[in-house]
């Protein structure tokens, strides 16, 4: 604490141009997180992350006016807040969770494709949809030579999973982009 305490009296933090707003469970508790974007800091950690947690460190923020976007996962309760006080301000879902929901799709899409396959006859198909399911979920630029000609087949043979696929990876290459 008294390390703490001397710390936070020589800490002069500016308001981050991006802000950050996601949530750590330290303590076995779940605290905001705001973190400055641009230059990968902490900026916060909050008691919580309840609206009141977030109502008391936001309503008395020092200039407000610097933060041009906010970047928070897809949770409602951020988005409600952010808007509250930065209203007008872009906000911007956290790659993290996106690349998370493309992937939950993938492999949704690969569980029903097995599920229609539920008879002895296509055994053979769903062990094989089983094996390849971590090709179907991977960054198709990282896969081998073989794993590609393996991920084609699959895709060549189930048009849903291909398109689910092609999905993801549209969704992955968003933020691959340079700007």
């Amino acid at each position: 604490d008294d390390y703490r305490n001397t710390e936070e009296k020589l800490r002069m933090p500016v308001t981050p141009r991006v802000l950050g707003l996601d949530e750590a469970m330290i303590g076995g508790v779940y605290r905001a997180v705001i973190t400055n974007v641009e230059s990968n800091d902490f900026f916060e950690i909050l008691e919580g992350r309840t609206r009141q947690h977030l109502d008391a460190y936001f309503n008395p923020m020092p200039d407000k006016h610097r933060v041009e976007a906010v970047v928070t996962d897809l949770w409602n309760h951020y988005r409600a807040t952010i808007q509250h006080h930065f209203p007008g301000i872009p906000q911007i879902a956290d790659r993290f969770h996106v690349m998370r929901m493309a992937s939950d799709a993938m492999e949704n899409a690969r569980k029903s494709v097995r599920q229609t396959l539920k008879a002895k006859q296509h055994e053979t198909e769903r062990i094989m949809l089983k094996d390849r399911r971590f090709l179907l979920l991977g960054r198709q630029n990282e896969l081998t030579a073989a794993e590609i000609v393996l991920l084609d087949e699959v895709k060549a043979k189930y048009p849903l999973l291909a398109a689910a696929h092609n999905a993801k990876e549209g969704f992955f290459a968003l933020y691959d982009a340079p700007d």
